[in-house]
């Protein structure tokens, strides 16, 4: 993994904070990557595991 796991969660934290107006916690996050998305939009799923590919995951 090219950068640490507390700046993905930031960047992730800080692109669904300014792109769709939703804050996620860490624990969200680690559900979206482990593919439990059932209670998050699908825009918002998508960015987020697109954030995590950016970053090696």
């Amino acid at each position: 993994m090219e950068t640490g796991i507390i700046s993905l969660y930031n960047r992730i934290t800080a692109r669904m904070r300014a792109d769709y107006d939703v804050l996620l916690e860490e624990a969200d996050i680690d559900s979206i990557i482990q593919g439990k998305k059932g209670f998050y939009e699908e825009k918002v799923v998508r960015a987020v595991l697109q954030e995590a590919n950016q970053c090696g995951l």
